[in-house]
């Protein structure tokens, strides 16, 4: 068992890795399309609505359908690396409690110490 555990460690670090990565994508392409939609911002309502009815012409505009596609399997990529990352990260910490093969120690600011797992030295 703390072979499994060890290895989930790992998969939830690199997981980590991985969901900051797609972030950087997800926010590259949502960025793209609100400097173009910034570009094309026209008329009262653009300014009025700060420039969403401008992103939804984006959105829609069959000249930008790579980076609406991109977008899309960015904000997929994130989402699903983010969820198997914190579903290893509750599978780590419940098989831990049981199996204690990590020290989970908590000091509060207080001085407090709580032990889940683990010598409280």
């Amino acid at each position: 068992m703390a072979t499994f555990i060890y290895v989930l460690l790992m998969v939830v670090i690199f997981g980590l890795l991985v969901t900051v990565f797609w972030f950087f994508k997800f926010f590259a392409s949502f960025s793209s399309l609100i400097f173009t939609s910034h570009a094309t911002a026209r008329g009262t309502w653009d300014v009025a609505t700060g420039g969403f009815i401008s992103l939804f012409r984006v959105l829609r505009h069959t000249g930008n359908r790579d980076a609406t596609n991109a977008l899309l399997r960015n904000a997929m990529f994130l989402i699903g690396s983010f969820a198997v990352t914190m579903g290893a990260a509750l599978l780590l910490v419940e098989l831990n409690s049981t199996h204690c093969v990590l020290n989970m120690i908590q000091t509060a600011s207080d001085g407090t110490v709580t032990v889940i797992c683990g010598d409280s030295r």
